[in-house]
């Protein structure tokens, strides 16, 4: 489903069907994925806009919770500062373009200054990798995490044990 979605990502993106994106129209897209972000509209992300978004804390597709394997992609202003803001607590769109730039050229692997379709799918599919084996190591923490909260401390756990934690959860999740 990912690596469809890579083909059909690229043929979004290659806005004159060429079968060749540039960087120019890379970074037309990342303009329309900045301003979404940009609230207030002065071409910075910072704690303005995360105020004037609200306190959504669904990801895109409208679950609340994102868990650790999914493509790192950001969700909301905040995600998108933690992203891209390089430790700062705000970033411009000349930041997020700058590392738009470092991936579309580590994407034109043969350094002809055009993305194929087949090095767009290559480098979506090398990072999803990547994840997916960061985010697998993520959940089995996140798994012995969850197990010792709801034993607490013992070294098995009955059902009441997983009922008062699915309770507890809930709870912090509506809230």
């Amino acid at each position: 489903m990912s690596l469809k979605q890579a083909h059909v990502r690229f043929n979004i993106l290659d806005n004159n069907k060429d079968q060749k994106m540039t960087l120019s129209e890379f970074q037309e897209s990342g303009v329309k994925t900045f301003e979404s972000f940009d609230k207030n509209k002065d071409g910075i992300l910072d704690q303005q806009d995360i105020q004037l978004a609200g306190n959504s804390s669904e990801t895109h597709d409208g679950f609340r919770i994102k868990l650790p394997i999914s493509m790192p992609m950001p969700s909301n202003v905040t995600e998108f500062i933690q992203q891209y803001g390089q430790g700062k607590d705000y970033v411009t769109l000349g930041d997020y373009f700058s590392a738009r730039d470092k991936q579309y050229f580590s994407t034109d692997t043969n350094a002809d200054r055009v993305v194929t379709e087949q090095e767009y799918v290559n480098e979506f599919t090398q990072r999803f990798d990547q994840n997916s084996a960061s985010g697998k190591e993520k959940m089995k923490a996140l798994s012995i995490a969850q197990f010792g909260l709801i034993a607490q401390g013992k070294k098995t756990i009955q059902a009441n044990d997983i009922q008062n934690f699915a309770q507890k959860l809930n709870q912090e999740i509506t809230q």
